[in-house]
């Protein structure tokens, strides 16, 4: 299937373009102005903004708003142009419920830290409840957790992930240590 939009204001990752943008099979094959060709559905985009989707590396899934206030991750992406997002603890939920979701998702596991060093029961099994979603793991890398005095949880993790291939995602408001560390 082939999709032409017409006059729209293209963001191309690095700057605004008065054009149009041709797709043909979900592939972006021409972003230029006036394009002349026949497509199978045809847009006029002016006055819009065409952008590829965007990414939010850090949400809640099924935490806060999804149990307590009953509001769907959706509604915290979609109308903001966010297409895939990154669950940011993931310990609640499961493979079938990001499934049911709109949008694109991966996880990040949980790391708890008990007695200053991380422990990584809980994340193990979120790892293993996930499978291919979970791309890494995060740690809560900060003055609110009692259980952090010095820079080990991190590299604990950061060993953890390495040896399985996974990426650190790192909540470091009011880090416990010097950031330089």
């Amino acid at each position: 299937m082939t999709v032409l939009l017409c006059g729209g204001r293209v963001w191309d990752g690095e700057r605004f373009l008065s054009a149009d943008v041709f797709v043909n099979n979900g592939i972006v094959e021409k972003i230029e102005k006036s394009i002349s060709c026949s497509a199978d559905l045809i847009y006029d985009v002016s006055g819009k903004t065409v952008s590829a989707g965007l990414v939010d590396a850090h949400i809640h899934m099924h935490g806060v708003s999804a149990v307590q206030f009953a509001t769907q991750p959706e509604l915290a992406t979609i109308p903001f142009g966010v297409t895939c997002a990154a669950d940011a603890w993931a310990t609640l939920g499961s493979a079938e419920y990001l499934d049911s979701l709109a949008i694109k998702t991966v996880v990040f596991a949980g790391v708890v830290v008990k007695g200053g060093r991380a422990d990584f029961d809980l994340c193990e099994k979120t790892l293993a409840n996930y499978g291919d979603r979970a791309v890494g793991v995060k740690l809560a890398f900060d003055e609110s957790n009692p259980e952090i005095f010095d820079i080990n949880p991190l590299l604990d993790v950061i060993d953890f992930a390495e040896r399985k291939n996974l990426s650190v995602l790192i909540h470091s408001t009011g880090s416990p240590v010097p950031m330089a560390d």
